[in-house]
């Protein structure tokens, strides 16, 4: 039996930049698009997989708010960020500020010129730094008695992923 099926939005072809940011599922798809001839950029703070932290690191590019070195703190002989995936870790802060502002700016440039964002989520747990109520991106295996543990509200599930359709705007 024919199947006739219409696609009324635009297709993507090797010459669409796109950027993606979010979970391992983001990455991976992203990674298989480069290898075919795909041009653009990804999770520029890592793997996140939380709305609330996609949201803040896309504000964040929007807003050119660069990454300061008092930001960052040190754990288990390196130096991590709040907002990043453990694979920005690095021994020398000054080198992870580096790093986190190079992704950011890459992402940024990439991002202006997209044809395509995609973004991909995974949870709405995210974990709180007891001390501050800071949502994190990622617990670099900090001591979990740190942290609270909870899920978001779907009103702060939702304004989140409102902000980040909102930032994603801004970019383009």
């Amino acid at each position: 039996t024919p199947v006739h099926f219409q696609w009324d939005l635009p297709k993507f072809t090797p010459e669409t930049i796109l950027v993606s940011q979010g979970s391992c599922f983001s990455e991976r798809i992203t990674d298989e698009l480069f290898a075919a001839g795909f041009k653009g950029s990804a999770n520029p703070n890592g793997i996140l997989y939380n709305p609330f932290s996609i949201y803040e690191s896309i504000r964040r590019i929007v807003s050119m708010e660069s990454y300061a070195e008092d930001e960052f703190f040190q754990f288990n002989g390196k130096w991590h960020s709040w907002a990043h995936h453990g694979s920005f870790s690095d021994p020398d802060r000054s080198e992870l500020c580096r790093k986190c502002n190079e992704s950011m700016e890459i992402f940024r440039k990439n991002a202006e010129q997209a044809d395509l964002f995609l973004v991909t989520l995974s949870s709405a747990v995210v974990y709180e730094r007891k001390e501050t109520k800071q949502i994190t991106a990622n617990c670099h295996k900090v001591p979990n008695h740190q942290f609270n543990c909870r899920l978001l509200s779907l009103p702060e599930t939702l304004d989140a992923v409102n902000g980040i359709a909102q930032q994603a705007c801004l970019l383009s």
